[in-house]
């Protein structure tokens, strides 16, 4: 029983100290990404009943095989 706590907290140290603690680096670009990634058509507001779009078109719904 010991043994394998001690293995578990071995691990556990090795995975904690093997972190890296530098900071990870942006692009000088990535607002200008961001936007444009946020200006695509599938942000635009959905009307109120409509909040998932693929519901309304026919080929997106589920088909279920069974009791007809």
């Amino acid at each position: 029983m010991k043994k394998s706590h001690f293995i578990v907290f071995l691990l556990l140290f090795f995975v904690a100290c093997g972190q890296n603690g530098k900071p990870m680096k942006t692009p000088e670009n990535a607002a200008e990404k961001f936007d444009v990634f946020i200006a695509k058509k599938k942000f635009d507001a959905q009307p109120y009943p409509n909040y998932y779009p693929g519901l309304a078109d026919e080929k997106m719904r589920p088909v279920f095989y069974g009791e007809d």
